[in-house]
């Protein structure tokens, strides 16, 4: 059986909840709830390894089936349905956990806050968060920026918002929780973009989604290689 490749910022949140668990002697609850979990290797089978009772919701049917898949496949019980992490379909204060990875950063900055206060109406008092935020020191940032870190995007023929946010600006959405750890990461592919032809780079110009010029467009494809970056910032929070 091949083995699924789970994120590495989700195992850091199975790490710390370990880890607490054993330098605290406090015993946290074991119902967790994944806000955006349908897809090939869903997070969620990794707290299901580990005891967890597992719950999620994805707003795309698709996402779903084949995370589903996965489960029957893997002999899994992940309890994941439609759902709208705007607006969760689940009683006050019902899990010892709720966490996201690259879904929030689909939505635009003030449905984020809406997001994020479902979360914590879901979660009960004295239980964890875990949250990533698009950081703007990522470069280059594509798409049409309609509102302030707010970039629409062309993906599969759809129009997508990426928000990106400064550290201070993340930190005005969570006052209702007690920072436990925060950590900035940085990926760089410079292999990709090293053999990335020079002609399908300016393919991909159009002024319509994008504040750069043509020249500039032309001019970042020397400079990619050494300057591209993907930066997140991912939070631990325990509700208050």
């Amino acid at each position: 059986m091949k083995l699924p490749i789970y994120p590495s910022a989700v195992y850091s949140f199975l790490e710390f909840i370990k880890r607490y668990e054993k330098v605290s002697d406090e015993e946290l609850g074991r119902k967790i709830l994944d806000c955006g979990a349908g897809g090939k290797n869903p997070p969620l089978g990794l707290f299901n390894d580990y005891g967890f009772e597992t719950y999620g919701i994805d707003i795309s049917q698709k996402q779903i089936d084949a995370a589903l898949q996965f489960a029957e496949e893997n002999d899994m019980e992940l309890k994941i349905t439609l759902g709208d992490m705007r607006e969760l379909p689940f009683e006050d204060e019902l899990f010892d956990f709720v966490y996201e990875y690259y879904s929030m950063v689909h939505l635009s900055k003030s449905d984020t806050k809406v997001a994020i206060s479902e979360m914590s109406r879901v979660l009960r008092s004295g239980g964890f968060l875990f949250l990533g935020f698009m950081s703007f020191e990522t470069w280059p940032i594509h798409g049409e920026e309609k509102q302030s870190g707010e970039f629409w995007m062309e993906e599969d023929g759809e129009s997508i918002v990426h928000s990106f946010f400064k550290d201070d600006e993340i930190l005005s959405f969570l006052d209702d929780f007690t920072l436990y750890q925060m950590e900035k990461r940085t990926q760089r592919y410079p292999w990709r973009f090293r053999e990335l032809p020079k002609e399908y780079w300016l393919s991909m110009f159009d002024d319509s989604w994008t504040s750069y010029s043509s020249a500039e467009w032309e001019e970042m494809y020397d400079q990619i290689e050494e300057k591209q970056k993907y930066t997140h910032s991912f939070f631990i929070l325990r509700k208050k």
